[in-house]
């Protein structure tokens, strides 16, 4: 029976492939002979298959999120209302903050999150702190989540534990003066509520836009990225085949690495589930991959030899 992905709704067709390029290295031989056009055509699917896992899951999180989108619109909505201190006045110009209340001043987590966010960020006692003589390199000495100087906004840095970031005033010397006080805010607020009661009904088409459109976007966007990323990877996979004496030319370790890469891109959809990472592990499970496929490949002086003796044959006749 001849397995082809032209005809790629064939769902047999694809799972031969699949099963064969993640277990059977001498399928590998036989990828030598097909086109770019039938591995990419497998890549894509594969890529189709994996973005839809993931949306499917994702969507799964934001249906449970919706049944309680209403409880916390009302919640966010109730404690907007009174989140800004009526007595707070604050001011940025020429890229530098200023008060008019005594400082430190401190503002607690809202009462609704405040357990919540708490075990979350632990050691932050407090939720804002603004301080304009606090220098940013003393930000753990304040123990809040958020600290604003005199000309930046402090901040954890989730990606490294107890570092932070520095985000300076964005404001040029001929800009404006900005002054937020308890009426500016109201304002703000009554132009941002119709959008905060329309996060329900966001979600809801957002769930769709998941399960519907970005499977395919997604493998499109996924698909750009692993061609761009083989183009190195290839020479890297080139340069061990080499070492190990394989006849094997640029164009057909990529062709292979196309199929290759299904266990490195499994192995990153179990990443995103599970939220962990391994630097470099999709690369060198690639790599190690095609050693073992390398190994069914004829060696580089076999092929010199085989070819020498069919010029010799001419040559005689």
């Amino acid at each position: 029976m001849r397995y082809d992905l032209l005809h790629m709704p064939s769902k047999p067709a694809f799972f031969h492939h699949f099963k064969r390029s993640v277990s059977d290295t001498s399928y590998y031989q036989e990828l030598r002979g097909k086109s770019f056009w039938f591995s990419l055509r497998y890549l894509y699917f594969l890529l189709l298959l994996v973005t839809l896992v993931s949306s499917v899951l994702l969507s799964i999180s934001l249906s449970v999120f919706i049944s309680k989108a209403p409880g916390f619109v009302a919640g966010a909505k109730n404690y907007l209302a009174s989140a800004y201190p009526p007595e707070l006045v604050i001011k940025v110009a020429n890229g530098e903050l200023s008060t008019n209340v005594k400082e430190p001043y401190i503002i607690d987590y809202p009462p609704q999150l405040k357990e919540e966010i708490m075990k979350s960020n632990k050691g932050y006692d407090s939720f804002i702190t603004i301080d304009t003589k606090a220098n940013p390199d003393n930000f753990a000495d304040y123990h809040t989540l958020i600290l604003v100087t005199k000309k930046s906004v402090v901040y954890p840095d989730n990606q490294r534990d107890g570092s932070y970031k520095v985000q300076q005033f964005d404001q040029k010397a001929d800009d404006k003066p900005v002054t937020i006080n308890r009426q500016k805010y109201d304002q703000f607020l009554t132009q941002a509520t119709p959008y905060i009661d329309g996060i329900p009904s966001f979600l809801k088409y957002l769930v769709v836009a998941l399960l519907v459109v970005w499977p395919f976007a997604g493998a499109a966007l996924g698909l750009l990225w692993n061609l761009l990323y083989l183009l190195f990877a290839s020479l890297l996979v080139l340069v061990v085949g080499l070492i190990m004496r394989k006849d094997v030319s640029y164009g057909e370790v990529y062709r292979m690495s196309m199929h290759a890469m299904t266990l490195s891109i499994l192995y990153s959809l179990l990443q995103s589930v599970f939220n962990f990472h391994v630097p470099f592990a999709p690369t060198a499970i690639l790599v190690l991959w095609m050693i073992f496929v390398f190994r069914d490949l004829p060696d580089l002086h076999h092929t010199v030899h085989a070819v020498g003796k069919k010029k010799r044959a001419k040559k005689q006749s």
